[in-house]
């Protein structure tokens, strides 16, 4: 049982870093790499924002 909560929370990490890395390329492409980091801090801001709920 234990294990399987593992896998879950794993699961929902691995899920939200690859957002998180598609969101970054997304903003890499539409406005060039500089603002890519800003892009990535408001997903992170978003995802903890996502948590609190």
């Amino acid at each position: 049982m234990a294990l399987l909560a593992v896998v879950i929370v794993l699961g929902v990490i691995f899920y939200k870093f690859v957002l998180l890395v598609f969101l970054d390329t997304i903003a890499a492409l539409l406005v060039g790499a500089g603002t890519s980091y800003f892009m990535y801090a408001l997903a992170v801001l978003m995802w903890f924002d996502g948590d609190r709920k």
